[in-house]
């Protein structure tokens, strides 16, 4: 305990609520299934000058846990600690942060066509923000002859 623990305890309880926004909870998180239904990820729209130097924060309080080996309660998904030390990333991390996506994506490459049919050159974000994955990816059907491309 102590008053320092319970301070970067509060923060990161705060860090991992609805409050800040700066983390968000994954899409399994969100929606409670899959795998690591309790674990979170930055918010790929925190952009404003503000929530960049509370990302800032974020960093110079991990850099504090670490040096003084003081470990902080987040709940970060594995792709998070992945790319923040240069690691390549896989199928498996995806799916333990959104299993459905993952899962449709395994089917597009066994080219189960009806799958693909259903779907635009888009993706939703972490955040439920939309974003076209080329240029006129809304207008853009998957077909089983793109499918590897989408």
């Amino acid at each position: 305990g102590g008053p320092y623990r319970d301070a970067i305890s509060t923060m990161c309880n705060e860090l991992q609520s609805n409050r800040l926004k700066l983390l968000i909870p994954t899409p399994n998180n969100r929606e409670q299934i899959g795998e690591n239904v309790d674990q979170w990820l930055p918010n790929p729209s925190a952009t404003s000058p503000e929530q960049l130097s509370q990302f800032e924060f974020l960093g110079k309080l991990m850099g504090i846990a670490i040096r003084t080996g003081n470990p902080l309660n987040l709940d970060l998904t594995s792709s998070f600690w992945k790319k923040l030390c240069g690691a390549k990333l896989t199928r498996r991390d995806l799916r333990e942060m959104d299993g459905r996506v993952a899962e449709l994506l395994r089917r597009l490459e066994e080219e189960e066509e009806e799958e693909a049919t259903h779907f635009c050159f888009t993706t939703v974000l972490s955040d439920c923000t939309e974003v076209e994955l080329v240029p006129g990816g809304r207008r853009r059907v998957v077909t089983p002859e793109n499918a590897r491309e989408y």
